[in-house]
This record gives C-alpha cells, structure tokens and sequence, in this order.
C-alpha cells in the first residue's frame, strides 16, 4: 500500500494503472470532467477498450454533470460501459439526495486506486495548485473485495449485510502486507461501517487525533465525541478549508470554531489550494483515507467508500507528513479571533449560514430516492 497525493502523483499513477490493464478496468467517480484531465484520462480508457480490456464505468449523474455528450459517444463507441447513478427520478422517486461518492479505480482485479481525488483539472496541477487531497494504492488480496464493491453497484446486486463491520484483516503473506479494513457507508442499506469506524477510533484516542476534513458538518454526536477527547487530554487537531468552493459550507464551517477553540482542540486552516480531503489518523497507529465527509450526506444519503489502515509504520508516516503541511502551509486559527469580540452581523452570517446548510442535507436526506425502491437507480 502507498499513500498517494493529489497533483501529478495521482494522475501519473491513474494513467499507467489504465494502460497496464490487461483484462478488466472498473471506474467509480463521483465528478469526470470534459476538461483537459478528463480527455487525458478518456483517452487512456478509450486506448484500453481498443486492445481488449472490458472496462465497466459508474459516473454520478449530478457530479458528472460537465462530461460532454461527445465524449459520452467517444467511450460507448469503443464498448465501455457507461452508467450513471442518481438522475432525478431514474429510481421511479425523487431521488436528488442520493449520490454515488465513491473515487475507485481497478486494473485486472489486482491493483486499485483508493480516496477522495476526482478526475478534473481541479485536483491535477493544471493552472493552478492542485486541490488538496489523497488516495491510497492497493495491491494484493485486498483488491478482490473492492472489485466486489464495485460489481455490486454497477449490478445493482445488493446483499442486506450484517450489522456492524469486519475486523481488520490482514493482507500480503505471513512476513508482509497490512491490516486494512474495507469500509462502505450506505445508510439507506443498513451500511454504517465508516461512521462506526470513526466512532471507535476516537473514543479510543489516548494522545493525538487529526482530522482533515472539507466540508466539515459533523452532528451533536461526532462533536462531542471530539469534545470528549480534548477533555480527557487527546491534542485533537483539525485541517479544514482556508478557502471553499462551496462559500456556504465555509461560512457553516465557521459556526464550529467557537465550539472547537472552546473545547481546547487546534484547527488549522489549508491555505494553497481548496482542501478536498477526508482522511484521519489517529494516534500513529490508525488511519483512514476514502470519499467520507463528517457531515449527514455522507451519514445518510450518499454511497461513501473508505479504507482503514491499522499499522504503525504507515500510520506514523502519514502523520508526520500532516503535521509538517499543518506546520508549513496551514494558518492556525487562533482563540481570540472567535472567542474575542465579533461583529454580530458576522456571528449571525456564521450561525445562518450553518442554520441552512442543515437545512438544506435534512430535505436531501429525506429524499434519497430509495424509500420505494425500483428496479434501478441509473439514468
């Protein structure tokens, strides 16, 4: 396993795991642009189905909005099979508030990529500072299991699984490998193992957690988990947005700075570049990288994927190499400028904005076009 950063690390990575495929290549994405990242990638999978490869595509219907119907032709011409999930109404219902946010990609059921990049100029260094975020790749025994993931969303063959999630196992051969742990989270179908996962990493915590997350919405439950961390002398510290793409979600995000600084925990604010990411690590010890959002979509009503990492050595190096971004290219929030005195106006915008961002994943949430569930969920 290797972490992987966004930028030309991701892409480089991406592009040769498609031209090395042999037999099979399985695309989840939640955003594929028509940009000059998305040709470049389109035209690695369009060279792939020429030579034989049976590539099978899932695309978000809403995050994908931007693919053109030219390249749309361009990938079916070769015989790639191109699905889109989530189109309002495709379900028989209403189903705007369900989403497909997985970022996978499997080359020949061996080798995968793993995280939270999408595919757009956005996240590859294209004009500017690529958006700040990370994926894993994954060889090994481990891959098989992701290929069931995607078989079972692209087929639409969903099996009710059992409560709670697996233990973490332990992939390679006696003397190598790691113990990671395959999470989903689809609420709608009994699946909550990321959130739970989360739950237990901190109420575990004995000396540090870090969180960076980009639209960071947690509920009463996770804030006071955190909460619960900082006062029993956990240093919890958090990577959020200096800037968004989305100025509601930072104006919300704001609202929480007074809970956190009041309840001792550090936040750090990402300043290059958009903070896309989702990842934590706990301790030096777990860690867990993928397409989570701390917020009631990803709880709720999106499909979400993620991949934990139990294992020291990987886990301390990602730590450290947090810790040197939060000490080189962050801004730390300091106490004073939210718990000193603010213009009400300001506070008032900070709790609005957090008021309807709330308002706006309930009615989301309410309808994720599966409570009358149809024969399928594709445009």
């Amino acid at each position: 396993m290797q972490l992987v950063h966004s930028g030309d690390d991701y892409f480089t990575r991406l592009e040769e795991l498609i031209n090395g495929a042999k037999h099979e290549i399985h695309l989840q994405t939640y955003v594929f642009d028509s940009d000059e990242t998305g040709t470049r990638i389109a035209n690695a999978l369009i060279k792939a189905a020429q030579r034989g490869v049976s590539i099978f595509m899932v695309l978000d219907a809403y995050g994908t909005d931007k693919l053109t119907k030219e390249m749309k032709q361009q990938l079916k011409a070769v015989g790639i099979k191109l699905r889109f999930f989530g189109a309002i109404g495709s379900a028989g219902s209403l189903a705007w508030g369900r989403r497909l946010h997985h970022k996978i990609i499997v080359a020949d059921r061996c080798r995968a990529l793993v995280g939270g990049i999408n595919i757009s100029n956005r996240y590859a260094n294209f004009d500017e500072k690529e958006w700040f975020d990370f994926a894993l790749m994954i060889d090994g025994s481990a891959v098989q299991q992701i290929v069931k993931v995607c078989q079972q969303v692209y087929s639409q063959w969903f099996v009710q699984p059992q409560q709670g999630y697996t233990q973490f196992e332990h992939f390679g051969g006696e003397n190598k490998g790691i113990k990671i742990q395959l999470q989903q989270n689809d609420w709608l179908r009994s699946k909550n193992q990321i959130a739970q996962a989360y739950a237990k990493a901190i109420k575990a915590a004995k000396h540090e957690i870090i969180i960076a997350n980009s639209y960071f919405l947690p509920g009463s439950f996770f804030r006071n988990l955190l909460k619960d961390a900082a006062k029993r002398g956990v240093k919890v510290k958090i990577l959020l947005p200096g800037v968004s793409d989305v100025l509601l979600a930072k104006q919300a995000i704001n609202y929480l700075y007074r809970f956190l600084l009041r309840n001792n925990m550090e936040i750090y604010e990402w300043m290059p570049s958009v903070l896309h990411a989702k990842i934590a690590c706990i301790d030096g010890q777990w860690c867990t990288v993928g397409s989570y959002n701390l917020n009631y979509l990803s709880a709720y009503a999106s499909i979400e994927f993620n991949v934990s990492v139990l294992d020291e050595e990987f886990s301390t190096h990602f730590a450290q190499y947090l810790h040197t971004q939060l000490l080189s290219d962050c801004v730390k929030v300091k106490k004073a400028d939210f718990l000193g005195k603010q213009s009400l106006l300001k506070l008032f915008s900070y709790w609005f904005s957090f008021r309807l961002l709330k308002l706006s994943e309930a009615l989301l949430i309410s309808f994720p076009g599966q409570h009358f569930f149809k024969a399928n969920e594709y445009a």
